[in-house]
């Protein structure tokens, strides 16, 4: 399965490292010659690890093992489609409107139209535990995963208090980007925007966040083979991060985009899974290296999808499946690599905030 994943990987991040070769157009010839690449690995994907044991529609829980990426959302339950197939003819407007319309003969094998609400990433809410001793006691198989929702849900609180911090690439191709990202986050939420991890600490014992909004730059220090995450210019080793960056007792929600924050390759000891070790409950983010505009896009989209439609509580998982759908149907093809982590047991919930 590491093969296909690798090859899921270096698929999409080409994409997002080539803009001029996938611009900003679902229809474009390349990004559609994308979704024919990733159907067929979907495909294998399907025929060999699921082999017909989960069918039918709604919430998937998949809970693992052992640290492992295990890249359901790329799963493609439809006919694989040829070499020359076409994108169906209304993707665009399904996808933005979160359905499929059937616009083409799904009985033809193989396919000469792909179709985005094949994939389960697309079609389906994906929840996922990160391995979890209290979920897996009695498991024995890597993977294992449940077509049912979880019961008895809690109420997550997000966007309530959040601190917030992006990576000084960010503004790349526009020298204010980070400025009008921070500007964003604090129209829907008491924010604080700091530009040095000292900051981060401050603030965080000061306001004690339960959301946590971080646009990184993940570099690596060959020395001491060490993670780095960098805010502002200003860079903390990963090993660094700890009870002073993130209150364990306020399970927060956190935002975490930036290149390869989770690592398909390193799981158990990436970035993100450094945060859910740390106390988060729930992690939001990607597995690709990512441009800073796009990052920034990404970031202020779920931001405002969380706010308007979770209201007094919504699944995660349903605001996660909009945001990939709206996303690509603006062909913006690093979307793809989005992944949520966290408990499937919370409703999060964004009511509205007074301002004091």
């Amino acid at each position: 399965m590491q093969n296909i994943v690798n090859h899921i990987k270096r698929t999409i991040e080409k994409a997002a490292r080539e803009p001029e070769d996938h611009p900003y157009d679902l229809g474009d010839p390349n990004n559609q010659k994308l979704l024919v690449n990733l159907a067929m690995s979907g495909t294998d994907l399907y025929n060999n690890l699921i082999r017909g044991q989960v069918t039918g529609d709604g919430p998937l829980q998949v809970v693992a093992n052992r640290a492992v990426f295990a890249p359901f959302d790329f799963i493609y339950t439809l006919s694989v489609p040829k070499y020359t197939a076409k994108l169906c003819d209304q993707a665009k407007e399904a996808l933005s409107n979160g359905k499929c319309l059937d616009c083409f003969d799904k009985s033809i094998d193989p396919a000469d139209h792909i179709c985005p609400f094949g994939f389960w990433g697309f079609s389906r809410i994906i929840e996922r535990f990160k391995y979890d001793s209290d979920h897996v006691n009695d498991q024995t198989s890597d993977l294992l995963v449940y077509s049912e929702p979880a019961s008895g849900r809690n109420t997550l609180n997000i966007l309530q208090n959040t601190i917030h911090g992006s990576s000084e690439r960010v503004n790349f191709n526009d020298p204010n980007l980070r400025h009008k990202v921070s500007d964003f986050i604090k129209t829907t939420t008491r924010a604080s925007t700091v530009e040095t991890w000292d900051d981060w600490v401050l603030q965080t014992s000061a306001t004690e966040p339960e959301t946590i909004v971080l646009i990184t730059h993940i570099q690596k220090n060959s020395e001491f083979n060490a993670n780095e995450l960098e805010i502002g210019g200003d860079v903390l080793p990963q090993s660094h991060f700890g009870p002073k960056h993130l209150l364990k007792d306020k399970k927060p929600f956190a935002i975490v985009i930036g290149c390869e924050v989770d690592n398909v390759n390193n799981q158990g000891f990436d970035v993100s899974s450094e945060f859910l070790n740390k106390g988060a409950a729930i992690v939001i983010t990607n597995f690709t290296k990512i441009s800073g505009d796009e990052a920034a896009k990404i970031v202020m989209r779920l931001v405002e999808l969380l706010k308007t439609d979770s209201g007094s509580g919504i699944q995660l998982g349903s605001v996660v499946l909009k945001l990939k759908q709206q996303l690509l149907a603006e062909g913006i093809m690093s979307s793809l690599s989005l992944i949520a982590y966290g408990d499937a047991d919370w409703i999060i919930s964004a009511e509205a905030v007074s301002k004091s």
